[in-house]
């Protein structure tokens, strides 16, 4: 199916339900318009879907709300991108299971953050430790899957990742400044996975650079592409992409034997250039044997 490029997203950007339809809607290079939804005032997306949750999507003649059924009707009706679900009937039994998890499971560390960063209930410390023993024991289950492979499924990164990783990602402490400027951030910096969670956080990261909220850069990346299937990434600009740039980059200023060498080489042929211009060919072919 051809998507117009008047799909659009109403969209609430701090939602983890709307970070799920960015995140499959790039993956899947569907080219989307952004619509904004006010939480206090949902009359655009009552009008343009007869419900006022978000996200909702409007593609062709179809209108999709709930963040799990758009990601289903992406993957059955966009060829691009990385497959979601699985024809694998084991595989799909496995990305259910971590669909039950996202929305049951993590539900008792997940809805009090939010019931408390928006003045449903009470931040109290008795609260955030309820909750934060919650994110700690659900995310250990994660942990544990992430040392069989980079994706919690198949070897690859799916729906089951998407679904799992945006319902933990402020619990991981993101340094995101568009994170930071949001008006509750003071209240989810109370919330942590727990200690010993570095495989989780960063499987999160790799989430969520896909989300064009958190990371504008965010690109589509072919299938089978490192990113996807070895858990790397081949995003341009992507938060991933960056932290390895910029680790790689630290070591090489405290590294500084390998440019001594390249001085090195390059000294004597800017020389011999100089000098002696035509028996240099010479001397190369010689340098060459």
């Amino acid at each position: 199916m051809k998507i117009p490029a008047d799909t659009r997203l109403y969209d609430l950007a701090p939602s983890p339900n709307c970070m799920k339809a960015r995140i499959g809607l790039n993956l899947k290079s569907v080219p989307f318009k952004k619509i904004a939804v006010d939480p206090a005032n949902r009359a655009t997306v009552v009008k343009a879907s007869g419900q006022p949750l978000t996200p909702a999507l409007l593609a062709n003649s179809s209108v999709l709300f709930d963040s799990h059924a758009i990601l289903r009707w992406l993957d059955g009706n966009v060829k691009e991108g990385p497959r979601l679900f699985s024809p694998d009937y084991q595989i799909m039994k496995q990305i259910e299971e971590w669909e039950s998890f996202a929305r049951g499971g993590l539900g008792r560390s997940v809805r009090p953050m939010f019931g408390m960063a928006f003045g449903r209930i009470p931040v109290t410390d008795e609260a955030v430790a309820a909750a934060n023993a919650a994110f700690a024991e659900d995310s250990a289950r994660v942990e544990d899957a992430l040392t069989k492979g980079p994706w919690l499924v198949g070897g690859q990164l799916t729906a089951a990742d998407v679904m799992v990783a945006t319902n933990l990602f402020y619990a991981t402490q993101p340094e995101q400044e568009v994170v930071r400027n949001l008006p509750f951030w003071a209240v989810f910096q109370r919330f942590d996975l727990g200690p010993n969670r570095e495989r989780t956080r960063d499987w999160v990261a790799r989430v969520m650079a896909w989300d064009c909220w958190l990371n504008p850069a965010a690109t589509f990346v072919p299938r089978g592409s490192a990113a996807i299937s070895k858990g790397g990434s081949s995003r341009r600009g992507s938060a991933a992409a960056g932290k390895t740039a910029a680790s790689r980059a630290s070591s090489a200023k405290k590294s500084p034997a390998k440019p001594a060498k390249k001085a090195a080489k390059a000294k004597p042929a800017a020389k011999s250039a100089k000098s002696k211009p035509a028996p240099k060919s010479k001397k190369s072919k010689r340098g060459k044997k």
